[in-house]
């Protein structure tokens, strides 16, 4: 029975895998935006390293301990110490979107990567299905329109509309570009008004053209405030007070001439 467990130890210890210690972290920013400069860096990497597109191909190769970097393409790379490099790209292309590697030359497994998210952020107006002016009530139904052009993601995507401290889930999937959002307002939704896009695990709230804010009135009900339009008497109050000091600089210059000429004439005639 001695002699068994010794062998079974040999036996469990040859079937162990050692295991390989990973040189390097690939760091990629939490989200690239489409059209964008964007780098990434690889840090902790020492002699030679290649950085790998998500289709597999080459961006460069660098050599830490001489300094050097041979890009291919479009992109940059560059040394900047002898243990960190970074890859430029100076127009992110939806191509980009995926998985990224910093490969050493000797061919380990499992080099560092990272996930390269890529989105383009959307443009959006925020209406109210309203016909006049009037102020609304706790409890009134309120209903507002979104409308959302231009955005992409790489990952999944997400949209919420915030109505103070209240965000509504919007489902993007079935909307041509505009939706409604309809709701009974309470005192939780005074407050701003943002479009909140999501992105993968990206997020951020933007402020929309039109209504941006549901707040107080000084009734104690409420109301909403939108974007603030161009002014037409701004520009046609200048206009008219320029013309009328123009008029009375005439009426005036008309007024010392004439004065001017009938002065002159009961001189000569007392002469």
């Amino acid at each position: 029975m001695n002699s068994i467990i010794p062998l079974l130890m040999v036996t469990l210890a040859a079937t162990v895998t050692p295991k390989v210690e990973i040189e390097g972290r690939l760091l990629c920013p939490e989200i690239g935006l489409l059209g964008s400069p964007t780098n990434l860096t690889c840090i902790e990497a020492k002699g030679g390293y290649s950085f790998i597109t998500p289709r597999g191909t080459s961006a460069a190769t660098c050599e830490t301990s001489a300094g050097k970097c041979i890009s291919t393409g479009h992109f940059t790379a560059s040394v900047i110490n002898t243990t960190s490099i970074v890859l430029t790209i100076p127009d992110l292309l939806k191509s980009h979107a995926g998985v990224w590697k910093c490969g050493s030359d000797d061919n380990k497994p499992d080099p560092p990567s990272c996930q390269m998210t890529v989105a383009n952020l959307p443009t959006c107006t925020i209406t109210g299905r309203r016909y006049d002016d009037s102020d609304f009530i706790v409890d009134e139904e309120v209903a507002l329109k979104v409308n959302v052009t231009g955005y992409y993601c790489s990952e999944s995507v997400q949209f919420q509309l915030q109505t103070g401290n209240i965000q509504t889930g919007l489902d993007h999937s079935q909307w041509n570009a505009t939706t409604s959002v309809i709701f009974n307002l309470t005192e939780t939704h005074i407050g701003e008004v943002k479009l909140v896009f999501k992105c993968g695990g990206y997020r951020q709230a933007l402020t929309c053209e039109g209504i941006q804010q549901l707040g107080n009135t000084s009734s104690g009900n409420h109301s909403w405030t939108t974007t603030p339009a161009a002014n037409p008497s701004l520009y046609i109050v200048p206009v008219c007070s320029v013309s009328v000091l123009l008029c009375l600089i005439i009426v005036v210059s008309c007024l010392d001439f004439f004065c001017i000429g009938d002065a002159t004439d009961i001189v000569r005639q007392r002469q």
